[in-house]
């Protein structure tokens, strides 16, 4: 989970589950008090600025050679994803096939406060598309 980096993951199969939501997870943590109500956001942007708050993120990672069967536990929303990846960067995803999946690769950008430099941005991306991901998805 948060701070994997400089890893592959590759040669995976994942067989057909009604149990499983989730595929492959790469998500993000942090280090101290964080809270994301607005009326809190100057103070963790000081916490953020002495260093007592910041976000571990996953990065520089090869996802490859992944084939995924059928995830049928579909909670209708994108933690049932084949692939779902937050707050991480420099991921590529190459040479996937999923099955069937409630969201085939669900991708969401560094959450704020991330020592990264990200904005608070509040679009997800679904997406299977682009030198990103280079796979499929059939259903």
């Amino acid at each position: 989970m948060s701070e994997a980096a400089q890893g592959v993951i590759t040669d995976i199969r994942i067989a057909d589950s009604d149990q499983a939501a989730l595929g492959i997870g790469l998500d993000w943590g942090t280090v101290g008090p964080l809270h994301m109500a607005d009326e809190k956001q100057k103070e963790m942007r000081a916490l953020f600025n002495q260093g007592k708050l910041y976000g571990t993120h996953p990065h520089d990672i090869l996802i490859k050679k992944i084939r995924i069967g059928r995830l049928t536990r579909n909670e209708n929303d994108d933690d049932s994803a084949a692939i779902r990846t937050s707050g991480c960067y420099n991921i590529t995803i190459d040479d996937v096939e999923i099955m069937d999946a409630g969201v085939g690769v669900a991708l969401h950008e560094l959450p704020p406060f991330s020592n990264h430099g990200a904005q608070k941005i509040s679009k997800t991306f679904w997406a299977c598309y682009g030198s990103f991901f280079h796979g499929f998805l059939r259903r």
